[in-house]
Protein backbone atom coordinates (compact mmCIF):
# COMPACT_ATOMS: atom_id res chain seq x y z
CA UNK A 1 0.00 0.00 0.00
CA UNK A 2 1.20 3.79 -0.65
CA UNK A 3 -0.35 6.71 0.13
CA UNK A 4 0.11 10.70 -0.37
CA UNK A 5 0.08 11.08 3.72
CA UNK A 6 -1.57 10.06 6.65
CA UNK A 7 -2.96 11.56 9.60
CA UNK A 8 -1.75 9.30 12.17
CA UNK A 9 -0.56 5.92 12.93
CA UNK A 10 -3.98 4.65 13.55
CA UNK A 11 -5.05 6.17 10.05
CA UNK A 12 -2.05 4.51 7.92
CA UNK A 13 -2.76 3.36 4.53
CA UNK A 14 -2.79 -0.29 5.46
CA UNK A 15 -5.46 0.19 7.50
CA UNK A 16 -7.91 1.10 4.03
CA UNK A 17 -7.56 -2.76 3.29
CA UNK A 18 -7.72 -4.77 6.99
CA UNK A 19 -11.36 -6.12 6.58
CA UNK A 20 -12.22 -4.22 9.88
CA UNK A 21 -15.81 -2.67 8.75
CA UNK A 22 -18.30 -3.32 11.97
CA UNK A 23 -17.82 0.53 12.89
CA UNK A 24 -17.44 -0.60 16.31
CA UNK A 25 -13.43 -1.21 15.59
CA UNK A 26 -13.49 0.21 12.10
CA UNK A 27 -9.80 0.92 11.02
CA UNK A 28 -9.67 3.65 7.72
CA UNK A 29 -6.93 5.31 6.19
CA UNK A 30 -7.10 9.42 6.17
CA UNK A 31 -4.76 11.59 4.42
CA UNK A 32 -3.45 14.59 6.27
CA UNK A 33 -5.56 17.79 6.62
CA UNK A 34 -2.97 19.68 4.60
CA UNK A 35 -2.34 17.31 1.49
CA UNK A 36 -4.52 18.85 -1.08
CA UNK A 37 -4.21 15.56 -3.27
CA UNK A 38 -4.69 12.61 -1.58
CA UNK A 39 -4.17 9.39 -2.89
CA UNK A 40 -4.19 5.62 -1.90
CA UNK A 41 -3.01 2.86 -3.99
CA UNK A 42 -2.50 -0.86 -3.64
CA UNK A 43 -0.83 -3.69 -5.50
CA UNK A 44 -3.27 -7.03 -5.52
CA UNK A 45 0.06 -8.80 -7.28
CA UNK A 46 -1.50 -10.31 -10.28
CA UNK A 47 -4.18 -9.57 -12.67
CA UNK A 48 -7.93 -10.15 -12.01
CA UNK A 49 -11.21 -9.58 -13.04
CA UNK A 50 -12.91 -7.10 -10.55
CA UNK A 51 -16.59 -7.19 -10.75
CA UNK A 52 -17.26 -5.48 -7.55
CA UNK A 53 -15.48 -2.62 -5.39
CA UNK A 54 -17.37 -1.82 -2.19
CA UNK A 55 -16.26 1.48 -0.53
CA UNK A 56 -17.07 2.02 2.88
CA UNK A 57 -16.68 4.69 5.93
CA UNK A 58 -17.10 4.81 9.54
CA UNK A 59 -20.54 6.27 10.49
CA UNK A 60 -19.08 8.90 12.36
CA UNK A 61 -17.59 10.23 9.17
CA UNK A 62 -18.54 13.84 7.69
CA UNK A 63 -19.88 14.21 3.65
CA UNK A 64 -16.85 15.81 2.95
CA UNK A 65 -14.63 12.42 3.57
CA UNK A 66 -17.59 11.01 0.94
CA UNK A 67 -16.98 12.61 -1.72
CA UNK A 68 -14.90 13.65 -4.81
CA UNK A 69 -13.09 10.73 -5.60
CA UNK A 70 -12.04 8.31 -8.31
CA UNK A 71 -11.51 4.57 -8.22
CA UNK A 72 -9.41 3.66 -11.10
CA UNK A 73 -7.45 0.04 -12.17
CA UNK A 74 -4.14 -0.36 -14.41
CA UNK A 75 -1.79 -2.99 -14.81
CA UNK A 76 1.27 -1.02 -14.09
CA UNK A 77 1.40 1.19 -10.69
CA UNK A 78 2.37 4.40 -12.30
CA UNK A 79 -1.08 3.86 -15.33
CA UNK A 80 1.25 4.31 -18.05
CA UNK A 81 0.05 0.98 -19.35
CA UNK A 82 -3.56 1.02 -22.13
CA UNK A 83 -5.34 -0.93 -20.00
CA UNK A 84 -5.97 2.25 -16.89
CA UNK A 85 -9.24 1.89 -16.28
CA UNK A 86 -11.68 4.30 -15.04
CA UNK A 87 -14.20 2.70 -12.77
CA UNK A 88 -16.05 5.83 -10.92
CA UNK A 89 -15.75 9.50 -10.17
CA UNK A 90 -18.32 10.62 -7.31
CA UNK A 91 -19.41 14.33 -6.28
CA UNK A 92 -21.20 14.58 -3.34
Amino acid sequence: VSVSSFLSESNSGAMANDGINDNDSYTNWKSAPDDELPWWQTDLGISYNISKIEIESPASAGDEEKQNFRVLGANEKDFSDSSCYYVCHLFL
